[in-house]
């Protein structure tokens, strides 16, 4: 197989935006995990009190 695939002058997505989206998936990802976590850590206290 073979492809002809342009490398310079091409603007695409990723060449605008950069490393942008897989930086700000590490804050996603802690902040979704911490309510997570949060929420089950309530949960939990809640079953202790009955």
């Amino acid at each position: 197989m073979y492809a002809d695939v342009p490398t310079k002058g091409v603007k695409t997505i990723y060449s605008t935006t950069g490393d942008l989206f897989a930086w700000m998936c590490i804050p996603g990802l802690i902040m979704v995990s911490f309510f997570y976590g949060r929420k089950k850590r309530i949960s939990y206290k809640n079953q202790d009190a009955e």
